[in-house]
């Protein structure tokens, strides 16, 4: 086949045919297997290792609501909960959803619907190339993962898909609104405000700047719950990256080959400051090289909504990994990115940027398929897929900031 020929086939517009088919099919096959070898078993292979139950992220917030009715406080006893976790969300959840312990499977069958709809709606038409990588993401371990736990993040995720497309129409303070209420529900989804400098620089800082100041009123309100949430919450490495999780993988290796007890507890925070300090001059080089171009002449870059949502997607990615351990169901906000990070080259684009944009994609689908449950070799990948990414993701972040003299909202895309 020649290399046209390839481009042709690549480039057809049915993507989207190939996204959901390529996912389907995934999905089918591991439900067969799950019949003829059991869902425990065939979930753990798939990333998402079965508890006994599905959805079992909506059964803790279920439990809390019928403890909170009952007098009781979820944060520190959490009966009702099938494995006795304790609750570690903010209050909100619990208050606010009419969940019940009856209704879970409900709930959760419709969660994955709506957020599998809002991908839909968010990727739009896709070229036939776009769509293999797309289903290839979708039916990656943390898409998995998240969907049979029916996580909160899948809130989070429509909440911030519903705040690009406001931004995208302008609509920047109805957009900052929204990721507020995300702040608000689970505190890192402030980090995608970085896209709202497709508003330009003055209206980002001025909006940012009000949501910012209403976010630390909210911390300081509410400083006792989050201490509780933040406290509550498991440090897992099994299913998690993280600043934090390969210094806790290698200590756990130690410990099984020696038989002595490695603890890296003191490690820990000068995992986190390297990671910020990689961030920084990431972020740093991709907006001089930014700038180097605009002083050459060239082109300053489109604004769009698919950038917008790479910028979302990078910048919680980034907040995140400096934090420490998250997650993996945290990674389906790279979806996001997906129709920027899979585009083809843009006007005035260096070949050598579009190759740093393919293998910032390439990072993703390490991170998200380099599934840990399959051997030791895949934990290395997935580690050090995961600190590449956050150089790349940063360093695009960085080339993509727009010029500081511009005001404007930006071509819409």
């Amino acid at each position: 086949m020649s290399k046209n020929r390839v481009n042709d086939w690549l480039g057809a517009r049915d993507g989207w045919r190939w996204a959901w088919g390529l996912a389907l099919a995934y999905a089918a096959g591991l439900a067969v297997a799950a019949w003829a070898l059991g869902a425990g078993r065939v979930l753990t292979w798939a990333g998402a290792p079965h508890m006994g139950l599905a959805f079992s992220d909506l059964h803790v917030i279920a439990a809390a609501r019928a403890e909170l009715a009952a007098g009781g406080d979820p944060y520190a006893s959490n009966p009702g909960d099938p494995w006795g976790r304790v609750y570690n969300y903010p209050s909100v959840w619990m208050k606010a959803w009419p969940i019940e312990p009856a209704t879970v499977a409900a709930w959760g069958v419709a969660l994955g619907v709506a957020w599998l709809a809002t991908v839909g709606a968010w990727w739009g038409r896709l070229s036939r190339g776009q769509g293999v990588v797309a289903g290839l993401l979708l039916a990656a371990p943390p898409v998995v993962l998240a969907l049979e736990r029916a996580n909160n993040d899948l809130v989070i995720f429509m909440l911030l898909a519903g705040a690009l497309a406001c931004l995208a129409r302008g609509w920047g303070e109805v957009a900052a609104g929204l990721a507020w209420a995300g702040f608000a529900l689970k505190l890192y989804p402030l980090a995608g405000m970085v896209a709202l400098v497709r508003l330009g620089w003055r209206r980002a800082c001025l909006v940012g700047g009000v949501v910012l100041l209403l976010a630390g009123a909210y911390v300081w309100a509410q400083w006792d719950e989050v201490g509780r949430v933040l406290g509550n919450t498991p440090a897992d490495t099994s299913m998690a990256y993280g600043a934090t999780v390969g210094p806790r993988v290698l200590a756990e290796w130690l410990t099984r080959e020696t038989g002595r007890r490695h603890d890296v507890t003191a490690l820990l925070p000068h995992a986190r400051v390297w990671a910020a300090v990689l961030a920084v001059l990431a972020l740093a080089h991709g907006w001089r090289a930014a700038e180097a171009v605009r002083r050459a002449g060239g082109p300053e870059r489109a604004q769009s909504r698919a950038l917008d949502g790479f910028r979302a997607a990078a910048g919680i990615y980034a907040a995140t990994f400096v934090l420490g351990a998250n997650y993996d169901y945290r990674l389906i906000f790279w979806l996001l990115a997906v129709p920027w990070l899979t585009r083809g080259a843009e006007a005035g684009e260096a070949r050598a940027e579009a190759r740093a944009r393919r293998a910032a994609l390439g990072g993703v689908i390490a991170l998200m398929w380099a599934n840990p449950w399959w051997g030791g070799g895949f934990a290395v990948v997935r580690e050090l897929a995961a600190w590449g990414l956050l150089v790349m993701a940063c360093w695009w972040l960085g080339r993509t900031l727009p010029a500081r003299a511009r005001s404007g909202a930006g071509a819409i895309g």
